[in-house]
């Protein structure tokens, strides 16, 4: 099992910034206030594939929000803290920030 070590408080901080902004643009159904929190090349990983860029993030929010609209996604925190060692599965694999980036062009 990994230790878990306490976050400085202004990483918390934004953080929970963060999910509160994100919490907040999707209640609203605000596609483009979504896609303002990822950089231009971010990655998004759904359980279809990986949405890549800003630009798909705003156009997969969109067409959400076209076709239904939630009202009322809950993010909870229960601790934020950081990982000597850092290893993310997805699914039954390894993510791999390479590999998901080739799978994107």
């Amino acid at each position: 099992m990994q230790q878990m070590h306490a976050a400085d408080p202004k990483t918390e901080q934004e953080i929970r910034a963060f999910i509160r902004a994100y919490k907040e643009s999707f209640n609203a159904n605000d596609a483009a206030a979504l896609a303002a929190l990822c950089t231009e090349d971010a990655i998004q990983i759904g359980p279809e594939r990986p949405i890549c860029g800003q630009r798909a993030i705003e156009k997969k929010y969109f067409d959400l929000f076209r076709e239904s609209h939630p009202t009322n996604i809950v993010c909870t925190i229960d601790q934020v803290g950081m990982l000597l060692c850092f290893v993310e599965f997805r699914g039954m694999g390894l993510y791999h920030p390479r590999r998901e980036r080739s799978r994107c062009g």
